[in-house]
């Protein structure tokens, strides 16, 4: 704890500052910032580290479900655009057939490093097939043959467009939350996200339209 550090630190040096532990618990009240003081609490006994350690975990807790509904979304996504990529005919089938390869290595990258940050903070995510089923809000239906590229296109678009939703959820949970290590991730994602749908609509000859 930061009151032991600086209690150490000051045995070093020739100073008259007396120490005392104290702790600050912050909480949001009808959109009011509220900080609570509170002085000489006993750190040392376990019934405060357990506490501390439940409200560590229940600051986050937004940001863990919103992580966990974009690993759930991101999985089902992959296999939508794996369902186009496998149904595609038509012009341009020789580049646009390899470009969702690389739209799904970027969904699943996205996938495995927001697994891997609930992970670090001490979630646990969505990894079994009747998980994704219960818990994402991408619908799919069975492939079908003779769909235009441009609509194929469409359908993938539509769970970008989502998911770039979900991630500014994200960020402004985790900001709130002061879970800034996962509001870098999802920043991160976000803008490539954004960028894709761009590149997308320009294969279909239309605008981003990502502030609409």
């Amino acid at each position: 704890l930061s009151y032991n550090v600086a209690t150490e630190y000051l045995k070093t040096k020739e100073v008259e500052f007396k120490i005392i532990p104290g702790i600050e618990v912050n909480t949001l009240y009808k959109d009011y910032e509220v900080h609570i003081l509170g002085y000489y609490p006993d750190v040392t006994k376990p019934d405060f580290k357990a506490l501390l350690k439940t409200q560590q975990h229940a600051r986050i807790k937004q940001t863990k479900e919103i992580l966990n509904q974009a690993v759930a979304d991101l999985t089902q996504l992959i296999m939508i655009t794996r369902q186009q990529h496998w149904y595609m005919r038509g012009p341009n089938f020789l580049k646009l057939h390899p470009y969702l390869d690389d739209v799904m290595d970027e969904l699943d990258e996205q996938r495995d490093l927001i697994s891997e940050r609930l992970i670090t903070i001490d979630g646990s995510p969505y990894s079994s097939l009747s998980e994704v089923l219960k818990h994402t809000k991408l619908e799919d239906k069975p492939g079908e043959w003779g769909i235009s590229t441009k609509d194929r296109f469409k359908t993938i678009i539509a769970g970008y467009r989502y998911l770039d939703k979900l991630y500014e959820e994200g960020i402004k949970a985790s900001d709130e939350e002061g879970d800034y290590g996962s509001n870098d991730i999802l920043t991160s994602c976000h803008t490539d996200i954004e960028k894709r749908i761009w590149m997308m609509q320009a294969e279909i000859n239309e605008a981003p339209e990502i502030d609409k």
